[in-house]
């Protein structure tokens, strides 16, 4: 598990936020897949948006993982990054859904 801070950027509010990212690798029915999930904070450190990208195809953000991201950020939306916990199952995404929360405490580190 690695990670990432990215430069503060602004959002489409124009509230700073902050990138923070980790890459996990999981087993999946077709071999070991590796995810990015990157997460923008504002500046009161709560969640404003969320990216899922697959690391083995160059961080391209495949259907499954975009569909993933869009569940994922109406569950922690809003949410303080520091604050937040092991998610429950997003969509028919188990097993993205067990790679972010063994991700997350990566992601909190970064505050």
């Amino acid at each position: 598990i690695g990670g990432t801070a990215s430069p503060q950027a602004t959002n489409d509010s124009g509230a700073v936020t902050r990138a923070v990212s980790a890459i996990t690798s999981y087993e999946a029915p077709n071999g070991t897949d590796k995810v990015r999930f990157t997460l923008s904070i504002d500046s009161k450190g709560a969640v404003v948006a969320v990216k899922s990208t697959d690391v083995l195809k160059g961080d391209t953000v495949t259907d499954n993982l975009a569909k993933f991201s869009q569940g994922l950020i109406l569950v922690i939306r809003g949410k303080k990054l520091s604050e937040l916990t092991a998610v429950d199952r997003i969509g028919k995404s188990s097993l993205t859904t067990t790679a972010f929360n063994a991700v997350l405490p990566a992601l909190q580190r970064q505050l």
